[in-house]
């Protein structure tokens, strides 16, 4: 299995810039918004609901999704938070 680490490096080696680790607290939620830029999450701990086009889904540990740029979404951890790597590629 990777380490955080290694996940990061491969995401730098294909582009993505920046890369970093994402801290969201229990229930933070992030309402509806767009970036500017393709986004990919890897879920490493706790939860959180992502939701875009009126589809929502619950990713956990493990779990990945790509977000395309100017895509709307919304995101809300769960109750006890949720910690992911955040790649953009701009």
């Amino acid at each position: 299995m990777e380490s955080k680490e290694q996940k990061i490096e491969e995401l730098k080696q294909k582009g993505y810039d920046p890369v970093y680790v994402w801290d969201a607290e229990p229930n933070e939620e992030d309402p509806d918004h767009t970036h500017p830029f393709d986004t990919h999450l890897i879920i490493l701990g706790g939860e959180i609901e992502i939701r875009m086009e009126n589809k929502s889904i619950i990713l956990q540990s493990g779990n990945v999704i790509d977000i395309l740029r100017e895509k709307v979404h919304y995101g809300k951890a769960g109750i006890q938070g949720c910690r992911y790597i955040v790649a953009e590629k701009h």
